[in-house]
């Protein structure tokens, strides 16, 4: 079973072994999405951020296991981080698309994913 799934059903039936076993077997993991979730949500928002980019890695993986889809392949990575420079600049540029950087990020991501894997894989 994968990990989002299970962590649904230890969720379900309180089983905390198994969350305090994720955690301590995964400490670079938690610490590093706790630096990230203060980063992006900053200090007053750290927990609520840290299950949002947590069960947002938890589906990515899930999606890109069951589907069949690359993400973390190396083309696909040249390319996203390529374009992501070109967006970020232009994006950047104009005052009327700054506050809305990271919803352009994140749309430029999900169509480079699905151009990638639908017309160039």
């Amino acid at each position: 079973m994968a990990i989002l799934f299970d962590a649904i059903a230890a969720t379900l039936t309180l089983n905390l072994n198994w969350w305090l076993w994720i955690i301590m077997n995964n400490l670079f993991w938690v610490f590093g999405f706790m630096v990230a979730a203060y980063c992006l949500y900053g200090s007053k928002k750290i927990f609520p951020g840290f299950i949002v980019i947590t069960f947002i890695t938890w589906v990515g993986t899930e999606f890109v296991a069951h589907s069949g889809w690359v993400m973390f392949g190396a083309i696909f990575l040249a390319l996203h981080y390529t374009t992501r420079l070109a967006v970020a600049g232009v994006s950047e540029s104009i005052p009327g698309l700054q506050k809305n950087l990271p919803f352009i990020l994140a749309l430029q991501f999900l169509v480079i994913l699905i151009i990638y894997n639908i017309f160039m894989r």
